[in-house]
């Protein structure tokens, strides 16, 4: 129970660094972070938990902000995601759950992809 809280926590946190990073410098800053934490994590548990905890958390982070930007823009109402995703969706003649699964999606492969890169360059250095 104490490591899926610790887990838990990690990822948590991870996210509100995406989020802050995401908000500073774009989708730029969540392969930084990822990266970071890639090279944080190949210290202690091992880069492939690493870089799954790194998706997740990106993805939970854009999630964050996909609802507080559809909600700020509705006048604070978290149904209004679904508004923004049909305006879009339709601007782009696509699906608004597929643009919000692939705006997911991306956020996700960026993190996992940087964090994995990074931990397993320093495995293979030894620097752990």
């Amino acid at each position: 129970m104490k490591t899926t809280m610790n887990g838990t926590m990690r990822v948590l946190l991870l996210a509100a660094a995406f989020v802050g990073a995401t908000m500073v410098g774009g989708w730029l800053g969540v392969p930084l972070v990822g990266a970071a934490w890639g090279a944080l994590a190949a210290r202690g548990t091992g880069s492939r938990r690493a870089a799954g905890r790194a998706a997740a958390a990106a993805a939970l982070a854009w999630a964050a902000i996909l609802v507080a930007s559809a909600s700020a823009m509705a006048g604070g109402s978290p149904a209004s995601l679904g508004a923004l995703t049909s305006a879009v969706g339709g601007a782009l003649q696509a699906n608004g759950v597929v643009l919000v699964a692939v705006t997911l999606l991306f956020a996700a492969a960026l993190a996992w992809s940087s964090a994995s890169v990074v931990g397993a360059l320093l495995d293979a250095r030894g620097d752990t």
